[in-house]
């Protein structure tokens, strides 16, 4: 990738692209964070068009998180993909798992074995947000989920993994202290299930 340059007139009308400090991305600590601020219709939107029109020249890439459409046209002009939030857009990570059609029985093996390794990890961050994961929540992770994923392949959800955790916290041959743990694991995914607010953009199955 080339290096991004912002090619900006000043005050006086003359070119101050030269200088280091106009160059955001040319930071050699390594750390591009900046803001564009402004009222209301003077230009934030236009300016950052323009830094995303400078890095794509250069041969990188631009991910942006838009909150009221301002960017919609612009990348369709760029020849990007705008995906908007209020489609029927699922992000269920379930949909398409399944080794390759030629794997070998071994391949299969390390492959399910990857998943449930991914998806476990998802989870645990899912459930614990703001803190680490004890050793005992993510013993039980590690048993439900390649349970349910074995049982349902590519039509497991969240929802199922929730409610395979809410029977287990009423099985009566486990301790209560650990019944105790998997029920509040299990509420702590609920939110990301077809009982909470982000159910619908999870667990539908994607085609």
């Amino acid at each position: 990738m080339a290096r991004p340059e912002l090619r900006t007139i000043n005050a006086i009308a003359r070119p101050s692209w030269s200088a280091d400090e106009h160059q955001p991305v040319q930071n050699p600590d390594g750390n591009f964070n900046m803001s564009v601020v402004g009222k209301s219709g003077s230009g934030k939107s236009v300016t950052m068009n323009y830094i995303t029109e400078c890095v794509l020249a250069a041969g990188g890439r631009d991910f942006t998180i838009d909150i009221g459409g301002s960017y919609k046209y612009s990348c369709e002009l760029f020849s990007g993909t705008y995906i908007d939030l209020d489609d029927n857009l699922s992000l269920n990570p379930f949909s398409n798992i399944g080794p390759a059609k030629n794997a070998s029985p071994q391949e299969q093996n390390e492959y399910w074995q990857e998943v449930n390794s991914l998806i476990t990890s998802i989870v645990a961050s899912m459930a614990r947000q703001r803190q680490d994961i004890t050793d005992t929540e993510e013993s039980i992770l590690s048993d439900v989920i390649p349970f349910v994923i074995n049982k349902h392949k590519q039509a497991t959800t969240f929802t199922l993994i929730y409610e395979e955790m809410m029977l287990r916290s009423e099985e009566v041959g486990i301790p209560e202290t650990t019944r105790a743990i998997i029920y509040e694991l299990a509420l702590t995914i609920k939110p990301f299930t077809k009982l909470g607010p982000w159910g619908s953009s999870l667990n539908a199955h994607v085609t």
